[in-house]
């Protein structure tokens, strides 16, 4: 067999289970969470979590190495890299979709049918969509430093709620008071939005 064919050899299967992998998690990162979210350091670290795993688990079945044993790896990896900054469990939740659609679409053991994996992929991200763009997801949350602790006042919520959807241009519905500065005289909020 020539090189060029032992190249499409390797490189047809990859591809056709790469692609659905690659479009599918495009659309997630790309078109659903980076324009509601905004975190380019998550879209960049989801992306790329997203592809190893996907390259880990397409790999693994020619080498005697479990996918447990890969994966747990990969758990090792996560374990040490996420435990130096708390994400906030939205982003978490992303992070998981992106590894479960490597898992689905790298694992050729489970289906060789391309449709079904693009029927799988667009299942997990036309649910997290609807959840996401129609609101049933709940409210949102950011953390910010506030200047004016007048406002804090139990009898002057309404006033602080329209003080902060004024400053940030976000539907506060609830605002949490996580620390007091009085020397500095600001607050840690955290202040929960609508979509």
């Amino acid at each position: 067999m020539s090189e060029a064919g032992d190249l499409a050899a390797v490189l047809v299967p990859l591809l056709r289970r790469l692609l659905p992998d690659l479009l599918a998690a495009g659309v997630l990162f790309l078109a659903i969470y980076h324009p509601r979210h905004r975190r380019p350091d998550h879209l960049f670290s989801c992306l790329v979590i997203n592809l190893v795993t996907f390259l880990i688990c397409y790999l693994t079945q020619r080498s005697n190495i479990q996918l447990g044993f890969a994966l747990g790896l990969f758990a090792v990896f996560g374990i040490l890299r996420y435990r130096t900054e708390s994400l906030p469990i939205r982003d978490l939740t992303y992070l998981f979709a992106g590894i479960g659609l490597a898992i689905f679409n790298g694992m050729p053991g489970w289906t060789q049918n391309v449709t079904e994996l693009i029927v799988v992929d667009a299942l997990l991200v036309g649910f997290i969509a609807l959840l996401e763009l129609t609101g049933w997801a709940g409210r949102q949350q950011r953390s910010l430093l506030y200047d004016n602790l007048a406002l804090l006042a139990p009898q002057r919520r309404a006033e602080l709620f329209a003080d902060l959807t004024r400053r940030t241009g976000l539907d506060v519905v609830d605002v949490r008071i996580d620390r007091l500065d009085l020397l500095r005289e600001s607050a840690e909020l955290t202040v929960y939005h609508r979509p």
